[in-house]
């Protein structure tokens, strides 16, 4: 609902502020640029909070600040007060919740979606967003020229209420963020110091993920110069090709369909190839078409050109996009993912103005033509970025696995050093077998259901303390596989998590029949199994080589010898 009001509004506050206060050209690009640093700078701190906090509240704050900031434009407007300032505060305001609004709930839809449904249900939100961009500006352009622009403003205002009261009725129970502190004492504890930190946590993680940092400089690269283009690609229409009014409208509007049929397309690609494949096939593509827009001649031809370029453009972004998300939610833990996006987010609200002023002083000094040619030249090299070689081979980033017995792997819960690589986390199963046993594996209910592909590593007993009381018995079997060759393939989806050591590994359960399935180390490329939860358990391979926690082994029965076969 929230989407289609955006889509309605779209261009209202810069429209106001020209038709009712006639604001300058400089006002106007301030009020895009001042509200995006400004937002940026006013969601930072607030991130870590909605990391440790339950999601939904958060996205219905977002969605009633929103309501609030927005529905007093109209009033403001019709008692004759609008001012500057106040769209100025409203905009960043409206900017901040966004971020907010979009950080909590892409937390929150990794939480809910199992991974072998994400890219549908990314895709979904993705041809969403499309299909309001293609139809919500005409709709918008009507209400304009009936009643004015306060009145889209009122329509954007109360779909962020609707969009608060949808979320309000969501029945399916929001699980504890993993990110929280076990004795819930949130920021007091932690101190200025380490409020800090945590909201550097984000982009700490991103640098110490091989795939995720080429990502995010692709993105920002990409971003960057695509934005530099498109108010200069108006100029170019509007006065340097002659473009009418409704030619202006078409290319604007059209080009979205490229962007529903690119997300409609994305889901239907995985089951042809593997996701890194389609990830950089459509990253590389995205960036191929802007160079056209230079080239374009005045008239019909250049309206047919601009409008090709732009669906290509589109198109490719729109099958980009859902596939990106997915990845971003399945390489970011839990515990980073609310800040991971935020530090996305912000990153990009801060660099996008400054080369949109950039693109500016090179349009000034030349031409809108050549400004255009440098961004798309600039767009053409953000595919250089892209991880080519590092998706395809994921490999670790000093982190080693304690293999001693004696304590978990340790890491500093606000510094992810020990972050792996790991690549193909959804790679389809055609590619990520190479010719490698596919092992299937279920709780004893049947609910949760999963494959494995890969090598078995270190398989062993552990005797600590909590896999005793986690299973009722004196010891627990554990192997390792690689965690990009799992797959949760049952009706249930994902396991329950459960942090036995929180910030450092957490363990896997039926919600229904309560067996236990899987271990997980926070930001490892390797997934522990308990043997037992294999539906084939034979195999030399699966033998246990060690036992762990041997002081915590009970006398009666005779201990595991220590082979160390690790494969690792």
């Amino acid at each position: 609902m929230s989407e289609a009001g955006t889509a309605v509004g779209a261009g209202a506050l810069p429209l106001l502020a020209v038709l009712v206060l006639d604001a300058t050209e400089l006002q106007v690009s301030l009020l895009a640029a001042v509200s995006g640093v400004a937002a940026a700078l006013a969601v930072l701190p607030l991130a870590p909070w909605v990391e440790r906090h339950r999601k939904r509240p958060a996205m219905i704050a977002a969605d009633l600040a929103r309501f609030v900031v927005l529905g007093s434009v109209p009033v403001a407007v019709a008692a004759g007060r609008l001012t500057y300032g106040q769209l100025l505060l409203v905009a960043s305001v409206q900017t901040a919740a966004s971020m907010v609004f979009n950080a909590a709930g892409g937390a929150h839809l990794k939480q809910l979606v199992p991974a072998g449904w994400r890219p549908r249900a990314a895709s979904r939100f993705e041809t969403t967003m499309w299909t309001a961009t293609f139809t919500g500006p005409p709709v918008g352009g009507l209400l304009l020229a009936w009643i004015g622009p306060a009145a889209t403003v009122t329509v954007d205002a109360v779909t962020f209420l609707g969009s608060a009261a949808g979320i309000r009725r969501l029945r399916t129970p929001e699980p504890v963020p993993a990110a929280a502190l076990p004795d819930g004492a949130g920021n007091a504890r932690i101190g200025v110091a380490g409020w800090a930190r945590q909201m550097a946590g984000g982009w700490r993680y991103i640098a110490a993920h091989r795939v995720l940092r080429a990502l995010y400089a692709n993105a920002m690269v990409f971003g960057g110069a695509l934005m530099a283009a498109v108010p200069l690609t108006t100029v170019l229409m509007l006065r340097d090709l002659g473009f009418t009014p409704w030619q202006y409208g078409l290319a604007l509007g059209l080009p979205a369909a490229g962007g529903i049929a690119g997300s409609l397309a994305a889901p239907r690609l995985l089951t042809r190839w593997p996701l890194p494949t389609v990830l950089l096939a459509t990253g590389a593509a995205r960036a191929a078409w802007l160079g056209a827009i230079p080239l374009a001649p005045p008239g019909t031809a250049g309206l047919v050109v601009i409008v090709t370029a732009d669906t290509l453009l589109l198109a490719c972004a729109g099958a980009f996009n859902p596939l990106f998300a997915t990845y971003r939610m399945q390489a970011t833990t839990d515990e980073y993912m609310t800040r991971v996006i935020t530090a996305w987010s912000v990153s990009s609200k801060t660099i996008q103005p400054i080369c949109i002023v950039a693109g500016g002083v090179i349009a000034a000094a030349t031409s809108p033509r050549t400004a255009i040619a440098v961004a798309a030249a600039a767009v053409a090299a953000s595919a250089l970025l892209l991880p080519w070689r590092a998706i395809h081979h994921p490999a670790a980033n000093g982190h080693v696995t304690d293999r001693s017995g004696d304590h978990p792997a340790s890491h500093d819960n606000e510094q992810p050093d020990a972050v792996e690589d790991r690549g193909a986390t959804l790679m389809s199963t055609t590619a990520s077998t190479n010719g490698l046993r596919i092992r299937t594996g279920s709780c004893l209910c049947g609910k949760i259901r999963f494959t494995v592909t890969g090598t078995p590593d270190y398989p062993h007993v552990c005797s600590c303390p909590h896999c005793q009381k986690r299973a009722g018995g004196p010891l627990q079997s554990w192997v390792g596989f690689p965690l990009q060759g799992l797959q949760w393939t049952g009706d249930g989806g994902e396991p329950t998590w459960y942090a036995t050591y929180p910030e450092q590994t957490k363990r896997g359960f039926c919600p229904v029949c309560g067996s236990h399935l899987a271990a997980l180390d926070d930001g490892d490329t390797t997934i522990g199994i308990n043997v037992t939860a294999l539906d084939d358990q034979a195999g030399e391979d699966l033998v246990p080589v060690n036992q762990s926690f041997r002081g915590h082994a009970v006398a009666w029965l005779q201990q595991v010898p220590d082979t160390q076969h690790s494969t690792g």
